[in-house]
């Protein structure tokens, strides 16, 4: 279904949301939300940090525990927890119930991993690091590398392989850095920003234990689709960047989105630890109804295009880790167009963490965005109280896959478009000419730099992005601000001479802090218009 929206002047081009009777979107206030206020349950450890030769009783040691398992509804507060240790053993206080993660660093030495288990009273931990010196500039942040062993490898490999970074079929030791596991690092890192070598490193393996969203970063399913080709590693290991394309992307999308803007919601199970879950779920919705076109109606029949739903673990296909685990850490996931489950681990305590920012994120995937490489983005794949907000690259993300439809008539077709900063720096519209025609497509811009200095974060283009949902073929791409053929950051065709129905422009400014363009989208039809 398309819809017609009002003439060039008309700023009402946003979405909205159907609100129950009484409510208004607000930011809600979780201390007022919540029946009861659980408490985390702790206890004291002794740990002891040693070698052979117990010279580490004098070697300042820093310790670090991730809470990566817990108990059903524990707050998923203060995950992270670090100690400077000076002597042969040491008491922590308030140590949380669980599995932990458990991280050793020494001066001059190559950091030590390993998993503890924290159960009831517990009298003693020992802890012995191998103590291999550092060799060379950056050691000090690889626990393992390629070629290395260590037992949990094999949770590391589960999660590449979980998240579509490493492919099924490596018959190598499981408790080893191979060439493909090493690749599959490498794709990981690059995705996140991290130092990529291939190794596991700290900040890689905390990443991995951190809480984040199911949804897969990879999709590997059909390699003829661009989305999902693969790059060499330069480990003997072709693996896949954010989304399914080359490390460049900032943001993909998937090529799934729905035909209409005017979508269905239906809820399902909610959750017994707050009591304005649908409130948030709601306030989630507008968050993308008000940078793009969409809108959301509730209905209570099928079918429906989003569907919310809270699972217990005690339910059949429970899809979640329950409260963490030594492989992922996760909250909920969102399925793209044309699925729309969106679905929240209700082993959490959600008294305690922002459902509204939960629920955007998952949105997101329901109405065609992949995992995102930008940090506090919406779309960013780890759990954020920011992700409630749609940023530039997640409202250019839903720009370029939803754009408002004007029905023109006569030979000659303008449009205005506007990229400023309260649009994300993106404006798009699809001009539907009523039935196929032969045309010529093209787009002209004016920018207003406000600093004057027109430097190269001012990045801006028009471009002919589809005709009739196809793709014209991308323009440009690699550098700071494009990436591969599916990613919106891509120019594709600036001037485009064909036949169809439906254009749909696009015009993009990057750095929109201090940077304006406006343009116009033209269209000239070249046959005689005759119906």
């Amino acid at each position: 279904m398309r819809l017609d929206i009002n003439p060039p002047g008309d700023t009402a081009r946003t979405g909205r949301v159907d609100w129950d009777e009484g409510e208004q979107r607000r930011v809600p206030d979780r201390r007022q939300t919540a029946p009861r206020r659980r408490a985390t349950a702790t206890v004291e450890v002794s740990v002891e940090v040693t070698d052979a030769g117990r010279w580490l009783a004098s070697c300042p040691v820093e310790l670090t525990l991730l809470h990566v398992h817990r108990a059903a509804k524990t707050p998923a507060r203060d995950l992270e927890r670090r100690w400077s240790l000076t002597g042969a053993e040491h008491t922590l206080t308030d140590v949380p119930l669980g599995d932990h993660l458990a991280i050793v660093r020494i001066e001059s030495h190559r950091p030590y991993a390993t998993m503890i288990a924290v159960r009831g009273r517990q009298e003693h931990i020992t802890l012995r690091p191998p103590l291999i010196p550092v060799e060379r500039t950056g050691q000090s942040e690889e626990l393992l590398r390629p070629g290395e062993s260590h037992p949990f490898v094999a949770s590391v490999r589960t999660f590449l392989r979980h998240f579509g970074y490493l492919r099924e079929g490596c018959d190598c030791r499981h408790s080893e850095i191979c060439s493909h596991v090493a690749g599959a690092l490498v794709r990981f890192q690059r995705a996140f920003s991290l130092r990529a070598n291939g190794a596991l490193t700290i900040d890689a393996l905390r990443l991995m234990h951190l809480p984040r969203c199911a949804v897969p970063d990879i999709t590997t399913d059909d390699d003829t689709q661009p989305e999902n080709r693969v790059v060499a590693s330069g480990f003997g290991e072709a693996v896949s960047g954010p989304g399914g394309t080359s490390e460049e992307d900032p943001i993909v999308f998937s090529d799934n989105h729905w035909d209409d803007v005017t979508l269905t919601y239906r809820q399902l199970d909610g959750t017994s630890d707050v009591t304005n879950e649908w409130s948030e779920i709601r306030s989630a919705m507008q968050a993308w109804a008000d940078v793009s076109p969409l809108s959301f109606t509730r209905t209570t029949g099928t079918p429906s295009h989003l569907e919310f739903d809270f699972r217990a673990p005690s339910e059949d296909d429970y899809p979640f880790d329950k409260g963490g685990s030594k492989d992922y850490n996760t909250y909920a996931r969102g399925f793209f167009p044309t699925n729309g489950l969106i679905e929240f681990d209700d082993h959490e305590d959600w008294s305690d963490l922002s459902i509204e920012a939960t629920a955007a994120h998952e949105i997101g995937h329901a109405i065609g965005l992949r995992h995102s490489s930008v940090k506090n983005s919406t779309m960013y794949a780890y759990y954020h109280d920011s992700w409630d907000t749609p940023k530039e690259v997640d409202i250019r993300g839903v720009k370029s896959l939803y754009a408002p439809v004007v029905r023109r008539d006569g030979q000659f077709i303008a449009y205005p478009l506007w990229a400023v900063s309260v649009t994300g720096g993106t404006d798009t519209v699809t001009i539907d000419l009523g039935r196929p025609r032969n045309f010529l497509a093209w787009g002209i811009i004016t920018v207003l730099d406000a600093k004057i200095d027109l430097d190269r974060d001012n990045m801006c283009f028009v471009d002919v992005f589809e005709v009739d949902g196809t793709r014209t073929g991308w323009r440009a791409a690699g550098g700071d601000h494009f990436g591969s053929p599916s990613s919106p950051a891509n120019p594709h065709q600036s001037a485009y001479t064909g036949y169809g129905r439906t254009v749909m422009f696009r015009l993009v400014a990057g750095h929109v802090a201090d940077l304006e363009v406006g343009g116009y989208a033209l269209v000239l039809v070249l046959d005689e218009g005759v119906d």
